[in-house]
């Protein structure tokens, strides 16, 4: 009886399959995951790079710090090279190890082909035995194959258990190879083997398991401390009323901006001489406050810097200018850390009540503001127009006078050409250009909404007390589009102003007789007002009442049955948009920041909210994939009580200053539809007949009250008589 045999790998072949299959397993995800990609340009092609001294002193510092970057890719590369080149070693090790497992076919041993003759197999044995027997100088291995494979061709026996078990001895032993190399299992290196088993499985990975854990916990998933967030959550909670300062006296106390907590923060000895000498500039520092934690050195410090940057004050470059651009980078992160704490307050104020502390409306769209202010590095109270190259406080005087009144960036913009140019004209044609090229590439967002219900019969009727859904589409465009499509029309109204001027010359000259030839000449605003006189046509006649009540019945045949499959594939879509939101990446423009140390991208902020009781209705929105089109669902309870009301739509970005949408959206609240209510029916028939049973068996045992009763012709059910046993039912509904 055939057995079972387990060897180990004596040539180490088995070894080699097992060792690459685990090492393309471990190399493959690991090249795609980790292969340092070449950093993609941001700016679009075609588009020319504002060259104002922020920006090319900011490109210089990010140039700076890639260095080690570059050369952290480069070994990278190499690294992943040589583990590529181990890969081809192990596959060109594999396909030349000889297969030692073959099929044992006697034919092919003896070197002649199926079916061959018994004569033939003779001749073929012998010539072979003359060349490979151990007599004559031969392998004994080779002629042992060669003996055995002329008997299981001539001996009747040999030949079944070839054909059979695939050897002329019969059944053999099962040889299962375990892909090992057998000096793994060797009694002298089993010490070996133990020590570095327990290194790595019980000391190092242990180790690196536990470092990677204890530095995880002690982050949020934003990559935020968790003391940080303890010391907003308590702030947030204690003060639900707070002006910018004080939001930003909260974000220097950020735990990031620790030493002791942030190996990136770095204290020098000159910070006892420089940061006070800073702070004579700023009045509004407030560095009196004893509270802690403001009134920690790493926290006053933080404040001093974050108010020198909003003032845009000239720091030493070799010390507190690169402690400002590691404090001012952080800030966007912990902002959005301070509205989503902010929101959960909120959400926990509305479950318990007034018991839980939280922050106002008025101060969570605070804290929104701060974010652009600290990426363009302005005070609230200053022109956004400052957001522009080359355009300093002394230039802002020629924009608001008697003559014009330009506030924003949009306004300017929309100026013709001529006009704004005139008005910067003490700037050189490159740096003119350069204001040009930031203007073209702000955003213009356009903003559309539909309320519905998404699980009702009619989703566009809001009922109290419904779970409404306001679906926002964002369109992002270029500021560039409209100044085309601004100048165009510019061009037009020039067009048609020469057109009229030259007109009114021609009748002037004609004389009246000309009048009927005036009409051709107008301008195409009165082809305008001939379109808009085409609408008043007369209304067709109208159709059959009879085929509209025919139509009317098979639409709503036809209504009832997609009624379902209509609000199933509303709550797939609803479903679709936010696995999206879920899911989305961070790809969208780039802003243009030069106080911003890093490279910043255009977020927003969507929410709904009531301005006069200063409540929010929803969760803000964090969008971060705004490059074209978004669809961002908001969803929000209707108020329980019909009538007329009116929320705000807001729109506002974390990277420029005065681009804020505010949008009213009027809500009509109708009275929830009453759920009908079946009163129970009886069969009064069945009850009869139940009563009648009932009272003959009573006149039976009365005896002559039963004849009696009969007698009378029937009584009414329900009727009193002489015994007093029946009850009166009302069957009336």
């Amino acid at each position: 009886m055939a057995g079972m045999k387990f060897e180990y790998d004596e040539s180490g072949s088995t070894f080699y399959y097992f060792l690459l299959a685990f090492y393309a397993l471990v190399l493959l995800p690991m090249t795609y995951y980790f292969w340092p990609t070449s950093q993609s340009d941001r700016i679009e092609q075609g588009k020319r790079k504002c060259h104002c001294d922020g920006c090319q002193m900011k490109r210089h510092l990010l140039k700076s710090f890639s260095p080690w970057k570059e050369r952290k890719k480069k070994l990278l590369k190499l690294l992943f090279f040589v583990l590529w080149i181990i890969l081809a070693v192990l596959l060109y090790k594999v396909n030349t190890i000889k297969v030692e497992w073959m099929d044992f076919d006697p034919y092919n041993v003896l070197g002649i082909d199926r079916g061959a003759s018994p004569m033939d197999i003779r001749r073929a044995y012998r010539q072979l035995s003359l060349t490979h027997h151990p007599d004559k100088g031969g392998d004994p291995q080779v002629f042992q194959q060669i003996s055995k494979a002329y008997r299981a061709l001539t001996n009747e026996q040999d030949r079944k258990n070839w054909e059979i078990h695939g050897s002329p001895d019969g059944p053999t032993a099962i040889n299962f190879g375990i892909a090992l190399p057998k000096w793994l299992v060797r009694q002298e290196n089993s010490m070996l083997v133990l020590g570095v088993y327990g290194l790595v499985f019980m000391v190092l990975l242990p180790v690196v398991v536990g470092t990677w854990w204890y530095r995880t916990i002690k982050f949020t998933g934003e990559s935020i401390l968790l003391q940080t967030t303890e010391i907003f959550r308590y702030f947030l909670m204690r003060t639900p009323n707070m002006s910018f300062r004080r939001i930003l006296m909260i974000l220097a106390s950020a735990c990031e901006f620790n030493r002791l907590q942030n190996p990136e923060v770095v204290e020098r000895p000159s910070d006892n001489e420089e940061v006070p000498m800073v702070m004579k500039q700023l009045p509004q520092v407030n560095e009196k406050n004893k509270e802690p934690p403001f009134c920690l050195p790493y926290a006053l410090k933080a404040r001093v810097l974050l108010h020198a940057h909003l003032s845009r004050l000239d720091l030493n470059p070799n010390t507190l200018e690169v402690d400002r651009r590691t404090v001012v980078c952080k800030c966007p992160a912990l902002l959005q850390e301070m509205v989503s704490l902010s929101m959960q307050l909120v959400a926990c104020a509305q479950y318990y009540g007034s018991r839980c502390g939280h922050p106002r409306l008025e101060t969570i769209e605070c804290i929104m503001k701060l974010s652009p202010m600290i990426v363009q590095g302005l005070w609230e109270n200053k022109s956004p127009i400052l957001q522009l190259p080359h355009i300093s406080e002394d230039s802002l005087r020629h924009f608001v006078t008697r003559k014009r009144n330009i506030r924003t960036i949009r306004q300017l913009a929309l100026m013709p050409d001529s006009e704004r140019r005139a008005l910067l004209r003490s700037l050189t044609e490159d740096q003119y250009r350069d204001v040009m090229t930031v203007c073209a590439g702000m955003p213009q967002v356009d903003v559309q909404s539909k309320i519905e219900v998404i699980d009702d019969d009619k989703p566009e009727q809001v009922t109290a007390s419904s779970l409404v859904t306001v679906t926002v589409t964002l369109t992002r465009r270029d500021l560039a589009e409209l100044m085309s499509a601004t100048s165009a029309q510019q061009q037009q109204q020039q067009q048609q102003q020469q057109k009229q001027s030259a007109a009114a010359s021609a009748n002037d000259e004609a004389g009246r007789n000309t009048e009927n030839d005036e009409d051709d000449d107008l301008p195409p605003l009165v082809e305008m007002s001939v379109d808009g006189d085409a609408q008043q046509q007369p209304a067709a006649e109208a159709p059959d009442e009879d085929a509209d009540e025919a139509d009317g019945a098979g639409a709503s045949r036809d209504g009832d049955e997609s009624d379902g499959e209509s609000g199933w594939d509303r709550v797939q879509e609803q479903l679709r948009r936010d696995n999206s939101l879920d899911t989305r990446s961070r790809t969208t423009r780039v802003v243009h920041c030069p106080m911003f140390p890093g490279e910043k991208l255009e977020f927003w902020w969507l929410y709904i909210c009531d301005k006069r009781v200063s409540k929010l209705l929803t969760q803000p929105v964090f969008i971060t994939s705004l490059d074209d089109t978004e669809q961002v669902p908001l969803r929000f309870q209707a108020p329980d009580k019909p009538g007329s009301y009116t929320y705000t739509l807001c729109l506002r970005s974390d990277s420029y200053l005065d681009l804020e949408l505010n949008l009213p959206i009027r809500l009509d609240v109708l009275p929830a539809a009453e759920v009908p209510v079946k009163k129970p029916v009886y069969d009064s028939s069945d009850q009869d007949d139940a009563d009648s049973d009932y009272d003959d068996e009573s006149d039976i045992d009365a005896g002559g009250g039963a004849r009696q009763r009969r007698g009378g012709g029937g009584a009414r059910p329900g009727a009193d008589d002489s015994d007093g046993g029946s009850t009166e039912y009302d069957y009336s509904e």
